[in-house]
């Protein structure tokens, strides 16, 4: 056998001999597999983390909701005392007036102003955590709470306060309701 005969079949060994090396391949397989299987747990974590937002929001939204009821209980039992020891028409000033009131009623008053704090600053902490999940499309309904308080500003007398209390109340009752329909809370 000449040289040329030995190279030529060197050749055909070597190309008969081609090693594709399957673990590479099936590593790579195994590789593509195993990414999608990632990314598909990537999306059901998104989906539990949207889940678990929608629910802290349905959660902020009910607070919100609640604390708005005692607000109007309160607001209403202010009214019923005011009315009865009629000092609705007085002007809403420091000093301006002083009750002659029996034991029981004072402590009815002192309950209530417990109540009121209480409310308010529930009132505050709820809307401000509810305030976290609204969009722009609420944004309407915002400006007419705030319209409403800053047209008011100080109300001038008692009548005008629970005047201010309730439509206020109406508003955040209007914000709350338009929420709960578009997420589907209530």
């Amino acid at each position: 056998m000449n040289k040329q005969d030995i190279l030529s079949s060197t050749n055909n060994i070597e190309e008969a001999q081609v090693d594709p090396d399957p673990f590479g391949i099936a590593f790579a397989l195994l590789g593509a597999m195993f990414a999608g299987g990632c990314y598909l747990e990537s999306r059901r974590s998104r989906q539990y983390l949207e889940r678990q937002a929608k629910d802290d929001f349905r959660k902020k939204w009910f607070q919100a909701k609640r604390t708005l009821i005692h607000a109007e209980r309160v607001t209403e039992e202010f009214a019923t005392h005011v009315q009865e020891e009629g000092f609705g028409g007085e002007d809403f000033i420091f000093g301006k007036i002083q009750l002659t009131i029996d034991q029981e009623k004072a402590q009815q008053l002192r309950r209530l102003h417990g109540n009121a704090q209480t409310t308010a600053m529930h009132m505050a902490d709820d809307l401000d955590d509810l305030s976290t999940y609204l969009s722009s499309e609420y944004n309407e309904q915002i400006e007419a709470i705030r319209g409403k308080l800053k047209e008011q500003g100080l109300p001038h007398s008692y009548d005008a306060v629970i005047i201010l209390a309730r439509d206020a109340i109406a508003l955040y009752r209007q914000l709350l309701e338009k929420v709960g329909e578009k997420e589907e809370f209530s």
